[in-house]
């Protein structure tokens, strides 16, 4: 229990310097709060969110695609990371995540 209250305490922290633009410490805090928990879906979806943010499009890819893991019915998920893909000029990666969201919500 000890472990999981201190990963939702830097989750909660990561959201409070992503509000006031702290990206840098924001990601410290998901990442701190993902050693904790490497299951917290929000973490790697909040990290993946300010990687892209931080123009670190490959550490994005990586935090959605373990989001996705996690996830594989969450839509937004996949339809961020199918533009993360797209931006990065991977078209038939982007297209399949664009499918799948697509499927998942009509």
């Amino acid at each position: 229990m000890a472990g999981y209250l201190a990963a939702r305490s830097h989750y909660w922290r990561g959201h409070f310097y992503t509000f006031f633009k702290r990206h840098r410490r924001a990601i410290q805090a998901f990442e701190r709060a993902l050693a904790l928990d490497p299951g917290m879906l929000e973490a790697w979806r909040g990290a993946g969110f300010l990687y892209a943010q931080e123009k670190e499009s490959g550490k994005a890819v990586a935090a959605l695609q373990a989001a996705v893991k996690l996830a594989p019915e969450d839509a937004d998920t996949r339809f961020n990371l199918g533009f993360l893909h797209h931006e990065r000029g991977e078209l038939d990666d982007a297209v399949t995540q664009f499918k799948e969201a697509l499927r998942l919500r009509p």
